[in-house]
């Protein structure tokens, strides 16, 4: 797509931001994770009910085994 273009009616898009970043003795790690979408009735019911919780429990444990992995070491 270029900039200005329509959107399509059903689309959805995510982005993911890692961040590490010195804490005291040790690191900090940050995540932010935006997701946007058409808002119409039934993409906003699709992301509510499905993709929001989903990626919840996924970001989570992509974040926990980080963390065992970094622990671990």
């Amino acid at each position: 797509m270029n900039p200005g273009e329509r959107l399509p009616e059903a689309y959805y898009s995510g982005i993911n931001v890692f961040i590490v970043e010195r804490a005291g003795d040790g690191t900090r790690l940050i995540f932010r994770q935006r997701l946007g979408w058409n808002p119409g009735f039934a993409n906003t019911l699709m992301y509510r009910v499905f993709l929001e919780p989903i990626s919840f429990v996924m970001a989570r444990k992509m974040l926990q085994g980080i963390k065992r992995r970094a622990e671990a070491r």
